[in-house]
């Protein structure tokens, strides 16, 4: 999947609000990196990217919970009472 950037700077972001809010719903771009005097200091993300990214994220999150359960059987035993 590639996913498609646009930098843009908060004086910007304020003018065109509205334009870059139809084009994140329409997916392109998937991303606006938000700057201020150079430094980024946002994202505004596309929901389906967003979506997937959450995804990703819950299952590292179950992932991890697994990994640590099998590597600590007493803590869980204990936990469980």
């Amino acid at each position: 999947m590639t996913v498609i950037l646009e930098l843009l700077s908060v004086n910007r972001l304020k003018r065109e609000l509205n334009q870059v809010l139809r084009k994140l719903s329409r997916g392109n771009p998937d991303v606006y990196i938000i700057s201020l005097k150079g430094q980024r200091v946002a994202y505004l993300v596309a929901p389906d990217l967003f979506q997937a990214g959450m995804h990703t994220v819950d299952h590292v999150a179950l992932d991890e919970t697994l990994r640590k359960m099998r590597n600590s059987p007493q803590e869980n035993q204990s936990e469980s009472l």
